[in-house]
């Protein structure tokens, strides 16, 4: 039987670490993002439908992205809500 040690040591064990730690910053730059969105859209717009946050939450990194580079585009609510309909759920 390998001790915890031994197991630390491992290939496997190392690249399912590197992986995991992929993961958490991937997730944690996508939450991130998605507050930056919501504050931005929140600050130009004043209130987001919850529907509109439930579609950006939903988002992937990529999408987030163009959204934040769209966001000053928008006149209007009802232009990130057509935004959104077009680009849809990508994650």
């Amino acid at each position: 039987m390998l001790t915890f040690d031994e197991m630390k040591q491992s290939r496997l064990f190392q690249e399912l670490a590197a992986d995991y730690r992929r993961e958490v910053r991937l997730e944690g730059e996508i939450k991130g993002k998605q507050e930056t969105v919501l504050r931005l859209l929140k600050r130009r717009f004043k209130r987001i439908s919850s529907e509109s946050k439930a579609k950006i939450n939903n988002l992937s990194a990529s999408k987030l992205n163009d959204l934040i580079d769209s966001i000053f585009d928008f006149k209007s609510v009802a232009d990130l809500t057509a935004w959104l309909k077009v680009h849809g759920v990508d994650r």
